[in-house]
């Protein structure tokens, strides 16, 4: 309507970009995601890559059925326990990594810390603990990341017209095997080389013992009731009566579709089955990796 009446301007204009590459096999990752209509049966499935910025190596990648927080963390924590902890984690703006709020908005007016200053999304958290600093780049400056939108793009032509799945983990299993393909036998054309032979110079830091069932996974607060027991999504959870946890807060940290370990404080309590009603685990869980380790490893 505004072309018509001649009163359209147009306020967007396209950034610049400066080519760059870090120094170093772990300076800097690289997260997306890309999805589409790649297997019969799924209106839609999508890949979470982690790729190396130096070495352009694929770090991890996943097949799933949705683009969940939850499912971003399994990518990430395969990474770290195949590498260890990157410095730099590359990302665009998805809530899943940082919220904004934009001028007028409502959005999360009402909490506190979002008025303070910027809310931590569970990503950016638990990146925290491992000891990884989350950048993203401009809110509409997709562009920025070339590298792992051009990786996309040589996957939907290379493996998607390629595999042979009829199930997700199917096809997230032949996936690992092309990664593997890819990682030693590609020849990337920047570089020149394949991928993992830029493993050296090393800036991935050693994970030195943290527990990442403690770290890639969603964290609650619930009061605990009379019956030693909190509420969960619908769900009661009794804490075992050698711990008498009546009118105290506990800290649960939530593997969807598997179990809730419970801390108070710095001390922890249980683990507790996780009761999902509707929605099944996912299916990462039930996919090994070359050499027969099945994923997340405890």
């Amino acid at each position: 309507m505004l072309i018509e009446k001649g009163e359209y301007t147009r306020s967007y204009f396209r950034r610049p970009c400066r080519r760059f590459e870090r120094e170093a096999f772990g300076e800097l990752v690289q997260m997306d995601t890309s999805s589409g209509a790649w297997l019969e049966g799924y209106r839609r499935v999508y890949l979470v890559l982690l790729m190396d910025d130096y070495s352009r190596a694929i770090l991890a990648g996943r097949f799933f059925d949705s683009d969940s927080t939850y499912n971003n963390m399994l990518v990430l924590r395969e990474a770290a326990e195949s590498y260890g902890a990157p410095c730099l984690l590359y990302s665009d703006n998805d809530s899943k990594f940082k919220l904004i709020r934009y001028p007028g908005s409502r959005f999360f007016t009402y909490r506190e810390e979002t008025l303070a200053g910027e809310v931590i999304t569970e990503v950016h958290r638990a990146l925290l603990e491992l000891g990884c600093t989350l950048l993203t780049h401009e809110p509409g400056n997709a562009q920025a990341k070339g590298k792992i939108e051009r990786l996309f793009r040589f996957i939907q032509e290379r493996f998607i017209p390629e595999h042979t799945a009829r199930t997700l983990e199917e096809l997230d299993a032949q996936f690992q095997r092309w990664i593997s393909w890819y990682n030693t036998s590609h020849l990337n054309r920047d570089t020149g080389c394949v991928p993992l032979a830029r493993k050296t110079p090393s800036a991935f830091k050693p994970l030195n013992g943290l527990n990442l069932d403690d770290i890639f996974c969603l964290k609650e607060e619930r009061k605990v009731g009379k019956d030693n027991s909190f509420s969960l999504d619908g769900s009661t959870y009794t804490i075992p009566r050698e711990h008498n946890m009546v009118a105290f807060k506990v800290r649960l940290h939530i593997h969807p579709g598997r179990e809730i370990r419970v801390w108070h404080r710095d001390r922890f309590l249980c683990e507790l089955p996780h009761q999902q009603s509707k929605a099944k685990a996912p299916a990462f869980f039930d996919v090994p990796k070359p050499g027969g380790i099945t994923l997340p490893a405890r």
